[in-house]
């Protein structure tokens, strides 16, 4: 194989048009023609030349991702790992209120409540809005930014977005425990002696569902958990069966899936030698108890199977 080169010098460089048959002869053009016989170990030389360089080149572009991948990785393990000693205070705000007052945060503001009445408000203290209640022993639950505050052992129910007063509604039994969902709907233990009652309300207090329950077949309820969207819900009853006591966890679906069973109960779990006082939703797939030895998490799907076994 022949390899011709040709260079082209022009001394005159204001000329933009160069017809080369015509210019073989203008003594101001020089034309160099140069041949080269294939060398195979030059061509091997020159093949491992561009292997180098493309080499080089690969590596010149993955550096800055390499390096920007081992920052962020560096700085997760920091976040992760690193325990904090001291802290700034970005600013203080004095308070005004009771003693009895409690905060929770609420979306991107705080519930100021307390047995008298609940405030929306600000990290500057700047109230949004405001209601009014006479409740003996109010708690609150907040999902997201909606939130239900009861009157623990009353019978008074108030649900709050962010907007203020979504809607307030009275039970006919003394109230337990109360959960809310974002869209606004209820869930809520009802004691009345020997039976319990799990309720689905609206806002505005209709009754959406109901479930009858006795401490005899499934204990006394101790808490519950409710789902964002507010269809899955678990009840956490304390059984005792003379000196020993275990756990009854009944797991509930108010769609689709639980509609063709009884209660629309899907699942059930049995602990022996355990009590699980608190139950919270972690998605709105699983139900997560917390036992003294422990937390457990169940998905959905899997607790459906072991009731039907």
């Amino acid at each position: 194989m022949k390899i011709k080169l040709k260079e082209l010098f022009r001394k005159k460089e204001d000329d933009l048009d160069l017809d080369l048959d015509e210019e073989l002869n203008d003594p101001d053009i020089r034309i160099e023609t140069y041949e080269m016989t294939e060398d195979p170990q030059a061509k091997e030389e020159l093949w491992d030349k561009i292997k180098n360089i493309r080499s080089l080149y690969i590596t010149a572009m993955r550096l800055p991702w390499d390096f920007c991948l081992s920052c962020c990785s560096g700085w997760g393990h920091f976040l992760f790992f690193h325990t904090g000693s001291t802290y700034l205070t970005s600013d203080r705000i004095e308070r005004n209120d009771v003693s009895s007052t409690q905060y929770l945060e609420f979306g991107d503001y705080f519930l100021k409540y307390s047995s008298d009445g609940v405030a929306c408000v600000d990290s500057k203290s700047n109230t949004k809005w405001s209601t009014t209640y006479s409740m003996q022993a109010p708690f609150v639950d907040v999902c997201g930014t909606t939130a239900v505050i009861a009157d623990q052992q009353g019978m008074q129910v108030y649900v709050f977005d962010e907007e203020g007063l979504k809607g307030q509604f009275q039970t006919k039994l003394p109230i337990q425990k109360a959960r809310v969902a974002t869209q606004g709907v209820v869930a809520v233990i009802l004691a009345d002696d020997d039976v319990t009652w799990v309720n689905f309300y609206d806002a505005s207090g209709t009754l959406i569902a109901e479930n009858r329950t006795t401490i005899d077949d499934f204990g006394y309820p101790l808490d519950m958990a409710l789902s964002p969207d507010g269809i899955k819900m678990a009840v956490s009853y304390m059984r005792v069966n003379g000196n020993k006591i275990s756990t009854h966890i009944a797991f509930y679906n108010f769609g689709s899936a639980g509609q063709m069973e009884l209660n629309n109960q899907v699942g059930e779990l049995n602990v022996d030698d355990v009590l699980a006082p608190q139950i919270f939703s972690v998605t709105t797939a699983r139900q997560l108890p917390s036992a003294p030895t422990g937390l457990r998490y169940f998905p959905a799907a899997s607790l459906r199977k072991k009731r039907k076994r």
